[in-house]
């Protein structure tokens, strides 16, 4: 093959000049592909020196392996057509160096017209690092857009005109619109009307100025709900510092902006308050304080907060403010009343809510003060009104006890003339007579009893009067007082006790018999035939508790369920009419309810409305197994005082400044078989018992008489030397404690009037029948120490020595049974065996009055609740000591009475199980 050589002309030569100065890379070449020549910039790019590559095909050395079939293919058809497609063409393609590595270039082919053949020339610019440059920041786009779409903000990208070309994920999602909606201006739309023109504004602003720029908008979310966004917009500048466009950010503040609209309407609320509300800080110095409290206190707010809270709190100073602080840290909120301090130095009084705080680690006192000065001016006032209302009620009591008093005694002669004729021979017709005038003094008494009844409930002073009593006995007294009133001709009585009632229960008796007798007499009221029927049954039963219920059922005229319960509202009945048939003033059965709550228990009626009522009543009672004469039947009294002759020889003396009612208490005293001496009032019963002082073993001395009352006529004569009488209150004072204060001014019994055999015979039995009467004084004195007090245990026990001897025999079985479990409980290391017997061991203790014992036990219980074991084993040994020394105290003064355990032993000297240590 022969080189191919060519000559250039003068042209041609200027020509080349031209190409090799130029800083792109260009071949000369053929119509063959061979290269005619190349420029100082093609050596450069692509590695070959002229002299070794002109001549040759440039396809074989210029361009890659895989491109040059192409090649050839374009070269042949533009020699036969003289078309090729390249031709003029900017194109993007890769080229091979001298080394061959690839190195990608811009090629631009063009033809040149010469002689005697055309010349191509293909211009290469090396376009690498362009190439790398544009991956570079498709990269770095790329990564952009990844990091922008997981953000939890909305982020978008804009021009120099402010056009948004690009939104994240979060913006789309958020506004549900597209990338087409949103992008250009269309994000406008989703902008709050009310916000539109000023958001627009700061942007162009902040566009014009190349700044940045911060503010906040509605912009409404998807499902049509405006949201407060704070935006950010920062210009983007590019590696060269060049301006490139802006970057923008949106975050939904609306609950941060609600919440300070919240606190704003809380600060404007606080400010605008009534009340003072104050602020404070640990070292009492104010960290907010409401205009209230500045105008309360006639200062300004600067100068207020920089005063502390003890500067205008007159009772507050800065040494008490620690101990303040620290119990309000503890209690969380004190209420106290206190006086606040005027810039001027006047002081109104407050009532303060201090509340301890605690916010995002600051510890705060919030104190509301509220200004009472009127109610406080009206303090004076109301108390004034309290005292007259309180002396007025007072009033009231005493009224209703002297007019108890005044009614009480004609009604004692009338009823005791009545009992008493009654037992002498009169006519059937004298005695039917004297019924009617006995039934009329009864309701008479009940009227007198309910009003009292009601007045004791009014003041809130009632109270039960607990005993052991004989609740068989009890009903019999009811059914033989019920027997002949109903015993009508069209009225069957009927009268059921259930066996498993029990005999000896513990309670109020004649609260029982009130509220039975009740039932029974408005049963009889409004039966006119038919039946009534009374039934006490078991409703559940305990070893020691039962609750029991009493009720009578009848077929009078019913009730109407809209009655029901009106019947036992005070001074109302269901027929309040003029023309009525049954009198009553309607206290009964509303007395007979509160009666029912002081004995935890229920009353009630059932009724059909058209015929036929049951009024029931339940409670609970505890249960005594042992045989109690804490209450006799009154029958059984009155036939054993006409058979018994105990009183033969007793000598009583009988003070009543009222004749009829002396009159019949002498007659009563006289079928009892005691001789009886009458005294008109307190001097003349004194002057007698001076001039004979062992003539009488028994004063009944009534209480209200003129010149000398029967208290101070009591004292007087406690007062004689050397004597010791029984003297019994008779009286017709029925208030709430009045027994009790009776018997601590110094009598020995009580009984009210009007006065019966039966209530009588059972005084005198109780005060002649306590053996140890003579010397009681001597006891008293000695026992009244640190370890029981028998006055108070002999005074719970109704002074009934069979009582006590019964109670003191019980305590120490319980007793011992205590000891030992609480002794195995501790062996056993079973702290909830200990507390139940140390529990029943306190209560058996406290029944005793056991002064020290009681202490110590109390402690021990707590001890045990601490599930202290080691405490339990230290002082059990002298739990033991003080419940034997209470034992050994209690024999001292029965030690008459065969008392089971109470006798000392050897082995009563050491605690059960003494291995317990």
């Amino acid at each position: 093959m022969s080189r191919f050589i060519y000559e250039p002309n003068e042209r041609e030569k200027w020509q080349r000049a031209l190409i090799d100065s130029a800083l792109d890379a260009t071949v000369l070449m053929n119509a063959a592909g061979d290269i005619l020549d190349i420029n100082s910039s093609a050596e450069k790019l692509f590695g070959f020196q002229k002299a070794t590559i002109v001549g040759k095909k440039m396809v074989e050395l210029i361009v890659p392996p895989q491109m040059q079939a192409s090649q050839i293919r374009g070269m042949e058809r533009l020699n036969t057509s003289g078309m090729n497609r390249i031709l003029g063409q900017r194109l993007e393609v890769s080229a091979r160096r001298s080394d061959g590595s690839d190195v990608q270039v811009e090629l631009l082919v063009s033809e040149v017209d010469l002689s005697p053949s055309p010349v191509y020339v293909a211009t290469f610019r090396d376009i690498s690092l362009q190439k790398q440059t544009e991956e570079a920041l498709r990269s770095s786009e790329l990564r952009f857009r990844s990091v922008a779409d997981s953000s939890p903000v909305m982020i978008w990208l804009a021009g120099f005109d402010g056009s948004i070309s690009w939104f994240n994920r979060v913006w789309l999602d958020f506004t549900g619109r597209s990338m087409q909606d949103s992008c250009g201006f269309g994000w406008i739309d989703s902008v709050h009307p009310d916000d539109m023109e000023d958001l627009l504004r700061k942007y162009h602003a902040a566009l014009d100025s190349r700044q940045s720029l911060s503010t906040e908008f509605r912009l409404q979310k998807m499902n049509g709900e405006y949201h407060w966004v704070l935006v950010n917009i920062a210009p983007m500048i590019s590696p060269d510092g060049s301006w490139v466009g802006y970057v923008g950010s949106v975050v939904d503040i609306n609950t941060r902006h609600l919440a300070e609209e919240e606190l704003r309407l809380t600060r404007f609320a606080l400010d605008r308050a009534g009340d003072c509300v104050f602020l404070i800080n640990e070292d009492s110095s104010l960290h907010y304080v409401n205009d209230s409290a500045c105008q309360s206190l006639d200062y300004s707010c600067e100068e207020l907060l920089q005063l502390g809270f003890c500067d205008f709190n007159s009772e507050m100073t800065s040494n008490q403010w620690p101990h303040h602080w620290a119990k309000s840290k503890k209690l969380k909120q004190i209420n106290q009343d206190t006086f606040l301090e005027k810039k001027d130095g006047t002081k109104f009084p407050v009532q303060i809510s201090l509340n301890f705080i605690k916010f995002q680690g600051r510890e705060l006192n919030c104190v509301v003060a509220r200004d009472v000065t009127e109610q406080h001016n009206s303090k004076q006032a109301l108390t004034k009104a309290l005292h007259d209302a309180q002396t007025a009620n007072q009033a009231k009591s005493e009224f209703l006890a002297i007019i108890s008093h005044e009614m009480r005694t004609p009604l004692n002669g009338i009823l005791g003339m009545v009992e008493l004729l009654l037992k002498t021979r009169v006519t059937d017709d004298q005695s039917g007579q004297l019924k009617v005038c006995r039934q009329s003094g009864s309701q008479l008494k009940t009227l007198i009893d309910d009003l009292l009844d009601f007045s004791l409930f009014q003041q809130g002073r009632f109270e039960l009067q607990l005993e052991v009593f004989n609740l068989h006995n009890l009903l019999d007294q009811l059914r033989e007082s019920f027997r002949d009133r109903i015993g009508k001709e069209n009225v069957d009585f009927r009268w059921k006790i259930d066996p498993a009632v029990p005999n000896q229960i513990s309670g109020d008796s004649k609260r029982l018999y009130q509220i039975i007798e009740n039932f029974l007499s408005n049963a009889t009221k409004f039966t006119s035939q038919g039946y009534i029927s009374f039934l006490a049954t078991v409703r559940s039963k305990q070893p020691e508790k039962a609750v029991l219920e009493f009720s009578v059922e009848d077929t009078g005229i019913g009730i109407k369920s809209e009655d029901r319960e009106r019947i036992f509202n005070k001074f109302e009945q269901v027929d309040a009419s003029s023309t009525r048939t049954h009198q009553g003033i309607g206290l009964g059965l509303a007395i007979c309810r509160s009666l029912a709550k002081q004995m935890q228990g229920e009353l009630g009626v059932e009724s059909n409305g058209w015929g036929g009522s049951r009024f029931y009543f339940r409670a609970p009672f505890s249960i005594h197994t042992t045989k109690s004469r804490r209450l006799e039947d009154s029958k059984s009294l009155v036939n054993l005082s006409k058979t018994n002759d105990r009183f033969a020889d007793l000598n009583v003396m009988l003070v009543d400044d009222d004749a009829p009612s002396r009159m019949v208490a002498q007659l009563i005293l006289q079928q009892s078989g005691v001789t009886v001496s009458t005294a008109t009032d307190g001097i003349d019963a004194v002057e007698q018992y001076k001039r004979t002082p062992d003539r009488f073993s028994v004063v009944f001395m009534d209480i209200t008489m003129p010149r000398l009352d029967g208290i101070n006529a009591m004292r007087q004569i406690r007062q004689i030397q050397g004597t010791r009488v029984s003297i019994i209150a008779m009286t017709a004072l029925a208030m709430k404690g009045d027994r009790e204060k009776l018997i601590n001014e110094g009598f020995d019994e009580y009984i009210a009037k009007p006065i019966t055999q039966a209530t009588v015979f059972c005084a005198l039995t109780k005060v002649l029948s306590r053996g140890f009467s003579k010397n009681i004084n001597r006891v008293f004195q000695q026992a009244r120490t640190h370890v029981v007090d028998l006055e108070k245990l002999t005074r719970h026990c109704g002074n009934d020595p069979d009582l006590i001897r019964e109670i003191v025999a019980r305590f120490a079985e319980t007793c011992d049974e205590s000891l030992e479990q609480i002794s195995a409980g501790i062996v056993a290391d079973d702290v909830d065996k200990v507390i139940d017997a140390a529990h029943r061991l306190r209560g058996s203790v406290g029944s005793m009055c056991g002064n020290s014992a009681l202490e110590f036990a109390d402690r021990f219980e707590n001890t045990a609740r601490n599930a202290d074991l080691n405490g339990l084993k230290k002082d059990f040994p002298e739990l033991y000591s003080v419940t034997q020394e209470l034992r050994r105290t209690l024999d001292e003064h029965f030690g008459h009475v065969n008392l089971t355990g109470s006798k000392s032993n050897d082995s009563a000297n050491e605690p059960p199980h003494s291995s317990v240590n």
